[in-house]
């Protein structure tokens, strides 16, 4: 399941390019889930790359959380990497991923007419020539 297909979502972005393509790690405050997807343009769409349900580090009712995203580019698979609050609750690659990392975005969405998401800082840093971006959304 896409986050567009779940419960109100909040999340951050690797980006690489203008076409926001890239990887989305997104929580379901209010479930305790979280997920790793594959962002395509044209049309936009998700493809869950790994899903799972922490209640102990995603924080519910509005609470902030703190989501962090690693992407990093390979040879021949992309790395990906997210953690919730501090703590790593997930890792994969995709075989299907890109060799750069330009920009990030900061997302909220879900079946429902309104999503709401607070950010009240958000950070991307280059890591040997991979990104990493944080966010710290409030709400879901």
């Amino acid at each position: 399941a896409s986050p567009d297909s779940i419960r109100p979502y909040v999340g951050i972005a690797c980006l690489t390019d203008s076409r926001l393509e890239g990887y989305l790690f997104a929580i379901e405050p209010d479930q305790g889930r979280y997920s790793i997807e594959r962002l395509t343009s044209d049309p936009l769409t998700h493809t869950t790359l790994t899903v799972g349900r922490d209640v102990e580090s995603v924080r519910p009712g509005g609470r902030t959380n703190v989501i962090r995203g690693e992407c990093r580019a390979g040879a021949a698979d992309t790395a990906l990497a997210m953690y919730v609050n501090g703590r790593l609750v997930t890792t994969t690659t995709d075989e299907h991923g890109s060799n750069a990392f330009v920009g990030m975005a900061l997302a909220a969405g879900g079946e429902t007419s309104r999503v709401e998401g607070w950010f009240d800082n958000a950070l991307m840093e280059r890591l040997n020539g991979d990104l990493e971006t944080t966010g710290s959304p409030e709400g879901g």
